[in-house]
């Protein structure tokens, strides 16, 4: 008898195989300087994240994006983007990126039970930043996630946003 972790799994391999090579990404930044306006950083110093909150970080952010495919609305994920992300992104040029997910009816929320595979890091005190890229752990095809968050606000969020679904090499 299949567990809900496995139907949960092969629903998301169906998915991911139908849907390999949909990408989409928006990053609030410039070529060269990082942020497209510099966002004003807390003299206090900025809390660097464990492994606990850059997985927690991931799975909320995939999750919460997820639903909005879901509901095939992205108004109310973009909301809760960094300010510079929502200035620099109208609704229409975020949605026209990640139209594939929705005309797909890409549901990625099913990686809900899976461990988010963080490969790289990236914390920029400095900047305010932190960079979490990885992948989760699906078949046939992968979920690579590649995020930006930009503290603000006394918290992180969503500054930079890169999702596809490739082939397990």
């Amino acid at each position: 008898m299949a567990t809900n972790h496995t139907v949960s799994m092969l629903l998301l391999g169906i998915i991911l195989g139908l849907a390999a090579g949909i990408s989409g990404t928006w990053f609030a930044m410039n070529s060269e300087n990082g942020p497209t306006s510099a966002p004003e950083v807390s003299k206090i110093p900025i809390p660097q994240p464990g492994d606990a909150q850059n997985r927690q970080m991931v799975m909320q952010t995939t999750l919460r994006f997820g639903e909005a495919v879901n509901k095939r609305d992205l108004s109310g994920f973009r909301d809760t983007t960094a300010n510079a992300f929502r200035q620099a992104f109208s609704l229409e040029r975020f949605n026209l990126s990640f139209r594939g997910f929705i005309e797909q009816s890409m549901d990625l929320t099913v990686v809900r039970n899976l461990e988010p595979a963080i490969t790289e890091t990236n914390f920029n005190s400095a900047q305010g930043t932190q960079r979490l890229a990885g992948t989760f752990p699906t078949r046939p095809s992968q979920l690579r996630f590649d995020y930006t968050f930009q503290w603000e606000d006394d918290s992180w969020k969503v500054a930079g946003i890169d999702l596809a679904v490739v082939p397990v090499e």
